[in-house]
């Protein structure tokens, strides 16, 4: 709001235009990039997390955008453990298990002990000799 007040003496047109840019760039932080980041960070998926913000939101105002996810991911964690002494999947556990990123597919599938059936590297390494070209001018 500062830039928008300080861009309106110079000129209106301007100023709106800044008010739209700042608008965007909120939305597109509060929106897009924010949740992903969350959702790397605590394992939740952008969607819960906007929901978690918004109900944060108008059940405390101020105080409880910024305690929503903190709230939500120690009840995840909690009901993670409860299921797991327990010994049963429950009905939304699948819901609340953390998704895995590439890296820990990439991690989980190499450690795996069964031979990888996409690609079979050939036993014959004489194809695998350098090749030589020759550029002349």
């Amino acid at each position: 709001m500062g830039a928008t007040l300080v861009v309106s003496f110079h000129s209106i047109h301007q100023a709106v235009w800044v008010l739209a840019f700042l608008g965007a760039l909120r939305l597109a932080q509060d929106y897009v990039i924010f949740p992903r980041l969350v959702r790397r960070g605590i394992h939740m998926h952008p969607l819960g997390v906007i929901l978690a913000i918004l109900s944060g939101a108008e059940l405390a105002g101020m105080a409880g955008i910024f305690l929503a996810i903190p709230a939500v991911a120690v009840l995840s964690v909690l009901h993670r453990h409860l299921l797991e002494y327990r010994g049963s999947g429950g009905l939304v556990s699948e819901l609340l298990t953390p998704a895995q990123s590439a890296p820990d597919l990439a991690r989980t599938t190499s450690d795996s002990a069964d031979p990888p059936t996409a690609y079979e590297p050939a036993a014959d390494t004489s194809a695998l000799q350098p090749c030589r070209t020759v550029i002349t001018q």
